[in-house]
């Protein structure tokens, strides 16, 4: 059975999977820590960080982060997919919905929005990160 933070983290892949952002972005591009060096753009990478275990009894249950990486070959391009990225991330905890009986996600908002040129020249990428908060239901 997935725990509440492997529902989370399907729920937000399920977002990025988006029409809107598949129309830019190939499905098979859009990966969770990737483990091999990327070499086809643009992709979307993302991860989730936290200081609370799944199973903590403390209120929130679940306080991660998740950064959201868009690379592409120009800025221009990597702000279009960031747009769609952030657009339909903005309906927060009403796009996140969390079917378990344990917690449910009450907050979920961006809190940073970074632009990094990689050292290259020929890769950019924009950083966009998202604070996620669930409480025991």
């Amino acid at each position: 059975m997935p725990s509440a933070v492997q529902k989370i983290r399907g729920a937000v892949r399920g977002a990025l999977l988006h029409a809107s952002i598949t129309a830019l972005v190939p499905a098979t591009r859009i990966i969770r820590r990737p483990r091999k060096a990327l070499t086809e753009f643009p992709t979307i990478t993302f991860y989730d960080s936290g200081i609370r275990p799944d199973n903590s009894p403390r209120i929130p249950l679940m306080d991660r982060n998740f950064t959201i990486d868009i690379w592409a070959k120009t800025l221009d391009e990597a702000e279009v997919i960031a747009a769609l990225v952030e657009a339909r991330l903005q309906g927060g905890s009403n796009i996140i919905p969390l079917a378990a009986p344990e917690a449910r996600v009450q907050y979920f908002a961006q809190i940073a929005d970074i632009d990094i040129a990689e050292e290259d020249g020929e890769v950019v990428h924009k950083t966009q990160e998202y604070r996620c908060l669930a409480y025991a239901a």
